[in-house]
């Protein structure tokens, strides 16, 4: 019964962990995503960002759908 016990606190403890890690990413993501938003509303360009950040235009795109991007000249 103890270990039943054990092993039901340690796959809460494992949930909870992964849980913590997901919120840290969605924390990431949505301070990419207004980093993004800050240097498009400055003129930079989805490509020159996107080759920033090591992704396709079309990340960026994904990211900021409502935008129009500027497109490279």
């Amino acid at each position: 019964m103890l270990r039943e016990v054990e092993l039901k606190v340690i796959r809460i403890n494992k949930n909870m962990a992964r849980k913590k890690q997901s919120e840290k990413l969605e924390s990431l993501e949505e301070i990419k995503r207004l980093l993004i938003l800050g240097l498009i509303h400055s003129g930079v360009q989805a490509n020159e960002i996107a080759n920033i950040l090591g992704v396709n235009k079309s990340t960026i795109s994904r990211i900021v759908p409502a935008l129009k991007v500027k497109k490279a000249k």
